[in-house]
């Protein structure tokens, strides 16, 4: 029935607040990797033993990696805007998951 049917439509957007969370998580430690694997090959290329090859593809990788980043910071955001659509309950009092400012996860990631 309807009642159910809002009740699952709850859970399903909690769940998705929660397993976003997780791999917003990771997506960051993953770019942050790469930031630093970028720099030690960097490194390496100035004492002779890297190569260029090397290091577009840490760059490429970076750039992929901050893309899945902000993919899903914006399903996280999207997410979240449902599950207080669907409890009515106010943005500013939901205790679990608020909206990312994806500017503010980039800043921190110190390219």
């Amino acid at each position: 029935d309807l009642y159910d049917q809002l009740i699952s439509d709850t859970m399903i957007s909690f769940l998705n607040v929660e397993d976003l969370t997780t791999e917003i998580m990771v997506n960051k430690l993953t770019v942050e990797n790469g930031v630093q694997l970028l720099k030690m090959d960097s490194a390496a290329l100035l004492y002779g033993v890297g190569d260029v090859t090397t290091i577009t593809q840490d760059q490429s990788n970076i750039v992929s990696e901050t893309q899945t980043l902000l993919n899903n910071l914006s399903a996280y955001n999207k997410s979240v805007v449902d599950l207080v659509v669907k409890t009515g309950i106010g943005i500013d009092n939901i205790k679990y998951g608020t909206p990312i400012n994806p500017i503010r996860i980039l800043e921190q990631l110190n390219f």
